[in-house]
């Protein structure tokens, strides 16, 4: 990996339109500033697909006055399905030579489209990240800050930069990314994910595809964490059920197309995500936890039958509490995980 320190200056063309995705599900709270922070942006060749999926608030409205003002935003109306089929709708329109996608409740730096598209230009990269301020849902600012000059990594092929966790980390959430499209061609979000994970799922299967990748080392996305969206709510059966769904796909999908050793730091790295979200998170978050300890234990059994569940990729105390979970030995699970409270709050 190489650091290159690079001055900021605007993109000296128009080298293409990009087509930023946005889903758009009960987000009337957030979304003025979302999209305020698109028609910022210096680079001003862009389009906003912004998929409104059944909202039941004032979102339709606000997006529809947008879309009056200004012909970059195009509006499209679904019934609820989902954010992996409200990404899919933005997928199906996009006609621009750059993918971005960004969230109803979060925002771009002003020079988001200009650096990323810079970056991509002068390393010939498939893809682009940056890093992330994250924000608390109650903070109301707008976004303002400006960047004289920023460093860059490049970080070859994706898939093997994210299996092996190099720095600067690359996430697999879809915001602060920007792909060329047709890296993303023919790609669609597996709509079977109903509440989490298809992100990562999707994020995997274009790491696969992007042999070139760079990393710009500044913060200009700005991460809401809004105790609303999916990824704030309390647990449910749909979020482990999605969670295990996804290490079925990791199994399938790299099979063949991963080296053996490269598959087993990819399950090492989704295990102890997985069992947090089987085990401890029930305990953490649920009243009724023995009903999903009963319930997933049993799958989780089947599955690590059939190879799909793998406990001896997990770390030494998790592979321990793995095995009582397994065994079903919940008076010593319910003991070393109250012990374990107790030490993490000491």
């Amino acid at each position: 990996m190489k650091k290159i320190s690079c001055k900021v200056g605007k993109v000296s063309e128009n080298v293409g339109v990009v087509s930023i995705i946005v889903p758009v599900y009960n987000a009337a709270k957030f979304l003025d500033m979302s999209l305020k922070s698109l028609q910022n942006q210096t680079y001003t060749y862009w389009e906003a697909l912004l998929v409104n999926d059944g909202s039941t608030d004032d979102s339709l409205q606000i997006l529809r006055r947008y879309a009056a003002n200004d012909s970059r935003f195009k509006v499209t109306d679904k019934p609820n399905g989902g954010v992996a089929s409200a990404r899919n709708v933005g997928l199906e329109q996009a006609s621009g030579r750059y993918i971005a996608f960004l969230d109803p409740d979060d925002m771009l730096c002003p020079q988001f489209l200009d650096i990323m598209l810079k970056v991509m230009r002068q390393n010939e990269s498939d893809m682009v990240w940056c890093k992330r301020k994250n924000c608390a849902e109650e903070d109301g600012f707008e976004v303002c800050e400006t960047y004289r000059d920023y460093q860059v990594v490049k970080a070859g092929y994706a898939l093997d930069y994210f299996i092996e966790r190099r720095k600067p980390g690359l996430s697999i959430s879809m915001f602060s990314k920007l792909y060329k499209a047709e890296i993303l061609r023919n790609m669609r979000f597996d709509t079977s994910f109903r509440v989490m994970a298809e992100d990562f799922e999707f994020s995997l299967r274009s790491f696969e595809r992007c042999g070139n990748i760079a990393c710009v080392c500044r913060k200009m996305v700005i991460y809401r964490q809004n105790s609303a969206s999916l990824t704030h709510r309390r647990l449910s059966y749909e979020a482990v059920d999605d969670h295990l769904r996804l290490l079925r796909f990791t199994v399938w999908y790299f099979k063949d197309a991963l080296p053996r050793k490269a598959r087993i730091k990819l399950w090492k790295r989704l295990m102890p995500l997985v069992f947090r979200y089987v085990c401890t998170i029930p305990r953490e978050e649920c009243e009724n936890y023995a009903d999903y300890w009963q319930k997933y234990s049993a799958i989780c059994r089947q599955m690590t039958e059939e190879g799909t569940f793998f406990p001896q990729y997990l770390p030494p105390f998790q592979h321990f509490l793995c095995r009582m979970f397994l065994a079903r030995n919940w008076s010593r699970l319910s003991f070393w995980l109250r012990l374990y409270d107790r030490v993490k709050h000491r």
